[in-house]
């Protein structure tokens, strides 16, 4: 994976599949990082069958030269949406069920930055920067 800037708080990731031949050409992303609270965060669009809007990842990068991406749990989001601490609603998507949270932004920085939903996060992707 390769990650360059794209503008102000905007990047582009761009993963080249090992064994691809080259025909196949790299997946590509844009995304926003900010951060909130202790947490840093990713958002990226989604296409139509992902359900649209946008997805928000965590992300860290450790000591060890790694970047680590956390992706939310959609049960303890749809969970979330049931005792009312965000607002949403399911969602379809090619991949499967999904959540769309129609909180304020605030509202869902305020959610995700509290130690008490740390468990809200898991760990999708770990990856190791290399020599350059």
């Amino acid at each position: 994976m390769e990650i360059r800037r794209a503008g102000p708080d905007r990047y582009r990731a761009e993963q080249h599949l090992e064994g691809a031949d080259d025909a196949q050409r790299p997946q590509q992303a844009e995304f926003t990082v900010a951060r909130h609270g202790c947490r840093w965060y990713l958002s990226a669009g989604l296409s139509d069958d992902l359900g649209g809007g946008f997805a928000i990842l965590g992300f860290e990068l450790t000591a060890q030269n790694e970047l680590v991406l956390y992706n939310l749990e959609p049960a303890r989001v749809r969970q979330a949406l049931e005792q009312d601490s965000l607002a949403g609603r399911p969602i379809a998507t090619a991949q499967g069920p999904g959540v769309r949270v129609l909180s304020p932004l605030e509202r869902v920085f305020g959610y995700l930055d509290d130690p008490a939903n740390s468990d809200v996060f898991s760990e999708v992707a770990r990856y190791r920067r290399v020599g350059q």
